[in-house]
């Protein structure tokens, strides 16, 4: 559950770093690592949250008119 954590700060701190910079190598750089993170972050994630991450884009299709 910590590393869980870990990954999800160093992609928060990535995700900020890529809307406030101007620099397009950073940005790109920050994207990078915040993806990189959230996958990893869903990698050590318990069984129940991969099961809502992949079940909330079929939960939400059925409650669009």
């Amino acid at each position: 559950m910590i590393t869980l954590t870990i990954a999800l700060v160093a992609a928060s701190i990535a995700i900020y770093f890529y809307f406030k910079t101007k620099e397009e190598m950073l940005k790109i750089a920050a994207g990078l690592v915040a993806v990189l993170c959230l996958l990893s972050g869903l990698w050590f994630a318990p069984l129940v949250v991969k099961v809502l991450v992949v079940l909330t884009p079929f939960v939400g299709e059925k409650l669009q008119w």
